[in-house]
């Protein structure tokens, strides 16, 4: 007589001994092992019901048992296959994550070779006289070093000669993303006798966030000094986020490009310190953009990418576009095509217009500009600079710099802005006379005596004269000339 309980066809096979391998690549698992597995323990609890009640009290018939250990077995094959799912689960996280692994193992080995050298100088400074000379230039770059991050991804310990090849760009002596740990020290407690750097910590990663801080000229953070960027002769200070923002505004931004602090570029090498391999070609690539003369972008809508001057055939009046394959005219700067270029009516509507609001054209850029108030030196975006009357390069011509009308409505406007409650007319007459005459004398103002900010509230904000935005905060005024400009373009512009 058939008696209930589980089907030998379902029962799973074992495999003998299966090889180690130290790779999941290619692995599979059986889910119909795993179903059979689960139907089969659903099975014998069934038998296991329908039997309660039908044997002895207190003894256990020998089919009862042998069910039992089945079910042991099935229990056991069951949590070998869950535990082998999850170790592969974990080895493939293992070997997704390898790279941030590697990296924070990499960050792990320098912060720990690093305290050890920091207890080592600690120890052999205390065995020192308590009026230790101050170390020579020589030897201060030869133990400057810093733990610079690069592209966000990459940690390594940099040494600053290696990198820049000198320490001084110009006649200025500049350290980027370096200190001199003494002055420190001297600033901020006197002088004193016995130096202890602060990085030695039990723990690695407190050691790695630990050190002096600096703040930061942009947005006031206090970072690490290793991770900041220090400028001369100006000695603004940036950190690393901040400074990345104005590289990557500057290759958008032809103002802005080549990246400056107060009229000093930044070297090179100082940026691509902080920028990765792709972002600093990108960089590059921005300068030969900015540099040409007669740029020609893609015509395609979802492109319109900058095609550079190897790309241009000038001959055959055609341009490549490496993004996208494009094929443009360099005439008309529209989509390549046989026979004469079509006229453009809406760039035609455009010139008309500026014809009668009286805009004038950049020779170089070919940028429409307006001149709502100052003299007539124009400096476009691409900084070529040129008359607004008749468009030459500035300096060439005869034309006058300055336009009666213009300089009475600047000078008008500055007292007006100025005054804190309305002005005698005789009064404000003199005043407006006074300012008409330090701007045509401050023309050319290199703002030799500084900026000083103002911050008093205005209903319609402080209005750059450089980008035209308005700041809402305070605006900067030059003491000599007067001109107002917001904080970034005196960094960055002015």
């Amino acid at each position: 007589m058939a008696t209930a309980g589980p089907s030998r066809s379902r029962l799973p096979i074992r495999p003998r001994n299966p090889e180690p391998s130290n790779s999941t690549a290619g692995y599979e698992f059986n889910d119909d092992l795993l179903i059979a597995l689960t139907l089969q323990l659903e099975e014998l609890d069934i038998e296991v019901d329908n039997r309660k009640g039908k044997e002895k009290a207190g003894k256990m018939a020998d089919r009862h048992a042998a069910l039992q250990d089945y079910k042991d077995i099935l229990l056991s094959m069951s949590q070998f296959h869950a535990d082998q799912r999850m170790a592969k689960s974990i080895a493939d996280a293992v070997l997704q994550d390898s790279a941030t692994i590697t990296e924070f193992q990499a960050l792990e080995a320098i912060a720990v070779r690093d305290r050890q050298q920091a207890l080592r100088m600690a120890n052999t400074m205390d065995a020192t006289p308590q009026t230790a000379p101050r170390p020579t230039a020589a030897a201060t770059s030869s133990r400057s070093r810093a733990l610079v991050m690069r592209g966000g991804d990459d940690y390594s310990n940099y040494d600053l000669e290696s990198l820049t090849g000198s320490t001084e760009y110009g006649d200025q002596t500049t350290l980027y993303s370096e200190y001199d740990d003494y002055d420190e020290l001297e600033s901020n407690a006197g002088t004193t006798s016995t130096y202890r750097r602060p990085y030695a910590r039990e723990s690695s990663m407190k050691y790695y966030n630990a050190g002096p801080r600096v703040q930061c000229s942009i947005c006031s953070e206090s970072v690490l000094q290793d991770q900041s960027t220090k400028c001369n002769p100006c000695n603004h200070i940036y950190c690393r986020t901040c400074l990345r923002t104005y590289v990557f505004r500057a290759m958008k931004d032809e103002s802005l490009y080549p990246l400056k602090c107060c009229k000093v570029e930044i070297p090179g090498n100082v940026i691509a310190r902080i920028l990765s391999a792709a972002e600093y070609e990108k960089y590059q690539e921005a300068a030969v953009e900015y540099s040409s003369s007669d740029r020609m972008y893609c015509p395609n809508k979802k492109c319109l990418q900058f095609i550079p001057p190897e790309s241009v055939n000038k001959a055959s009046n055609f341009a490549f576009c490496k993004h996208c394959s494009t094929v443009a005219c360099t005439k008309c700067k529209e989509r390549w095509h046989a026979g004469a270029c079509r006229v453009d009516h809406e760039l035609q509507a455009v010139i008309n217009t500026a014809g009668q609001q009286g805009w004038k054209q950049c020779f170089k850029c070919k940028r429409m500009v307006e001149l709502r108030s100052g003299c007539h030196h124009i400096t476009c975006h691409c900084k070529a600079e040129f008359c607004y009357i008749c468009g030459v390069e500035w300096k060439t011509c005869t034309c006058p710099v300055f336009e009666e009308r213009r300089l009475y409505e600047d000078a008008a406007a500055r007292v007006d802005q100025a005054a804190v409650r309305p002005l005698a007319p005789g009064f404000r007459m003199n005043m407006i006379n006074q300012v008409q005459q330090q701007i045509i004398n401050n023309n050319a103002c290199q703002h030799p005596g500084g900026f000083v900010r103002e911050s008093q509230p205005k209903p319609f904000g402080h209005r750059c004269e450089i980008c035209d935005v308005r700041h809402w905060k305070y605006i900067l005024a030059c003491r000599s000339c007067g001109i107002e400009i917001c904080e970034e373009c005196r960094r960055f512009r002015a």
